[in-house]
C-alpha cells in the first residue's frame, strides 16, 4: 500500500478479534505485532488484554522484530490524525 501506491495515510485494522482466520492461528500480541511490522499503523480489537498487547510490542522492539522508528511512523500517524501535533507530545508519556 505504501511502496506500491504511495500511501502516506493512518492504515488500521478491522476488529480482530472477530476474526476467526485470525484467532484461530495467533494470540491477539502476535497479530497486533505482525500487523504493525507490516505497516499498519492502529490495530482495533473489540476483545483484547491491552497490556499484554503493550508488552508484546515492548518486546518486539526489545528483540529487533519491530524498529522504534516503525512505532514512531504509526504513533506520529494516528496522533496527527486526531489533531494533535507529534512533536508535542512527551514521548516518555
Amino acid at each position: 500500500l505504501r511502496d506500491d501506491y504511495g500511501f502516506d495515510g493512518v492504515v488500521m485494522t478491522d476488529d480482530l478479534s472477530g476474526m476467526a482466520s485470525i484467532t484461530d492461528r495467533m494470540t491477539p500480541a502476535q497479530a497486533a505485532t505482525r500487523a504493525l511490522v507490516a505497516g499498519v499503523d492502529m490495530v482495533l480489537f473489540a476483545d483484547a488484554d491491552v497490556p499484554a498487547l503493550v508488552d508484546a510490542l515492548a518486546a518486539a522492539v526489545a528483540d529487533g522484530r519491530l524498529t522504534e522508528a516503525r512505532v514512531d511512523e504509526a504513533v506520529g500517524r494516528t496522533l496527527a490524525l486526531k489533531g494533535v501535533d507529534p512533536c508535542a507530545v512527551d514521548p516518555d508519556r
